[in-house]
Parts: structure tokens; sequence; C-alpha cells
């Protein structure tokens, strides 16, 4: 039994160092800027913080997760039950969640911007693009795609949640909004399945058992690089953008 299990768990996140995190302030926004940019501006100092700041926390749960793992085997079930209750299921769960979250953001994100500096590059450039409530993961793909960074963004934007973390993870995000996913560390779920075979409707009774901290954090770790990588691709592909902007606003009559 340990006597403090907390005490455990930050003795062992002191000795697993942190990830590099996510940069603030690198977009440098051409100037001066006429008045027709300033949705852009706007839209991308909100975007470029709130995307380094999902990520950052991201990192951080996932170290945090990490030190977790590294503790709870010296606890016994009924420590397990109370640490996994008091810190480790929410903070799993909010980790498990964050890959779509964060590929979203980043849709979100590029859709939006792409949109507005293709104001610089099409002379025929119209203001038609659908209200948030309608942006989804394959939105930005019309209006991002012929910029030259784009590609390598989209490389590394689609190894986020991609179909490997889906099926390790039992598509859990899914799951976990819409029925009854698995527990984290202690507990099982799912006692009777249904399906449907060639002989009719079928029941098969058994159970899920948790998910345990090593397999999360491996799953995470792994995302967390994906997330960092597409943040560095993003960065490019702003950038070409901003250069364009710069480039218009020094043209004659614009």
């Amino acid at each position: 039994m340990i006597n403090d299990p907390y005490l455990a768990f930050c003795k062992a996140l002191e000795r697993i160092p942190e990830a590099v995190p996510a940069p603030y302030n690198w977009a440098t926004i051409p100037s001066p800027l006429s008045v027709v940019w300033m949705a852009y501006a706007y839209m991308l100092d909100e975007f470029a913080r709130e995307l380094a700041n999902s990520i950052n926390m991201f990192a951080a749960n996932v170290r945090r997760l990490s030190a977790w793992s590294s503790v709870v085997p010296m606890f016994d079930e009924n420590e397990k039950l109370r640490v996994t209750h008091e810190f480790i299921e929410t903070l799993a769960a909010h980790a498990l969640l964050s890959p779509y979250v964060i590929k979203s953001r980043f849709a979100f994100a590029v859709a939006h911007l792409s949109h507005q500096a293709n104001r610089a590059t099409n002379q025929y450039w119209t203001d038609d693009f659908p209200l948030d409530r309608k942006i989804n993961l394959d939105t930005f793909e019309q209006y991002a795609e012929h910029w030259k960074y784009y590609r390598e963004f989209k490389k590394t934007f689609d190894t986020i949640n991609n179909e490997d973390f889906i099926r390790n993870t039992d598509n859990f995000r899914h799951i976990y909004n819409h029925r009854f996913s698995p527990r984290i560390v202690i507990g099982q779920t799912t006692f009777v399945t249904r399906s449907v075979s060639p002989s009719g409707i079928e029941y098969g009774f058994g159970w899920r058992e948790a998910f345990q901290l090593p397999l999360i954090v491996n799953w995470l770790s792994r995302e967390r690089d994906h997330c960092m990588s597409t943040f560095g691709e993003f960065r490019k592909l702003v950038c070409e953008q901003l250069e364009a902007i710069g480039e218009y606003s020094v043209t004659p009559g614009q």
C-alpha cells in the first residue's frame, strides 16, 4: 500500500520530460494591412493561439497519464479505484477525445484562413464560405488545395485520429458520446452485444475489460507527435498565405 498515491504520482511526473511545446506568436502579419484583411488577421491570432493551447494541454495530459502509468501497478485494488475515480478517469477520457477535437480545430482554422487568403490569389474571389456550423473535416480541402504547402499539411493532418487509432481505442470517442465506453484502469462494460447474422439476430454475453494506462499512453504519445507535426505544417501553410497577402497589399490600387 502506498501512503500517499498522489505524492508518488508527483515524484514520477518530475522524472518525465515535458514535450517541446507548440509555439506562440510566430506569425508576422504584413503591415500596414488593408481593412479587407482584418478578418484573416484576427482569425489567425485566435486560431494559432488556441491550436497551440489545445496541443500543449494534450501533451501535458499525456505526460500526466505516463506518470500515473508508472505508479498505478504499486497500488492495491482500493487505491487503484480511488485514484482512478479522483484523477485518472477524467484525465484519460479527455485525452482520448483530444485527437478528434484537435483535428477538427485544424480543419476549421485552415478552412477559414484559406478562404480569406484566397482573396490574394483569385481576382474573382467571392465570400461563398459556409456558416460555421456546417464546416466539417472535408470543408477545408476545396479552399486550401491550391496552396503549395497544403499537401504536406494534409499528409500530417490525416495521421491524427486515423483508422489505426480509432481501431486501437475501439472507437472510444464515438462510444463514449453515444453508448458506454470501456472503463479506465479498473472495471468492465459491454456485458451484452447484439448483432445480425445470416441466421438472424444474435446476442453475445461477456464483457470488455478496462483500458490499461500503458496502452493508452502508447496510443496517445503517437497522437501527440502527429498533432505537433501537423502544427508545424500548419505554420508553413499560414506563412505562405501571409506572403501572398503581403504581396497583394503592396500592389498599386489595392
